[in-house]
């Protein structure tokens, strides 16, 4: 006969980890079973961690898995670069994991920080059309 015994979620958590060191980027919030923790599988996130690993590949983690990480010193620093990035990378990812595109749109504009769309922000290079037109209106000068 054979028996299986289920790992328990800090166990789950420890396999995840081995050999790997991350960094923190950002938090970004979700709606309740969207997203699965890469960590331990758990579909019962409101918050995740986006992360990023030696090899650099991102990771989403649940609040309580990313605790367990930084006690278990899985987590060297946490890398501070520019938070809206952090935060754009973040919801990309939860958009494309989840298919659900349209739910993390609008963008921000790198110029003026107003929302943009994910068209727009294709269309004028992560700019609103107004700051687009303005930078185009320098440049012919």
């Amino acid at each position: 006969m054979i028996t299986t015994t289920k790992l328990t979620w800090q166990e789950r958590v420890k396999v995840f980890a081995e050999n790997k060191t991350f960094q923190f980027l950002t938090s970004v919030k979700v709606k309740r079973g969207e997203i699965k923790c890469d960590a331990c599988g758990s579909k019962l996130l409101q918050n995740v961690d986006l992360m990023v690993d030696n090899n650099g590949k991102y990771f989403l983690v649940g609040q309580n898995c990313y605790g367990e990480l930084f006690n278990t010193q899985h987590i060297k620093f946490q890398w501070h670069f520019d938070g809206k990035v952090a935060k754009q990378i973040a919801e990309k990812l939860v958009a494309e994991w989840t298919g659900n595109d349209n739910e993390f749109y609008p963008f921000t504009c790198t110029s003026c920080s107003c929302e943009i769309t994910k068209d727009d922000a294709k269309r004028f290079s992560y700019r609103c059309e107004n700051c687009w037109y303005e930078q185009a209106r320098e440049n012919e000068r």
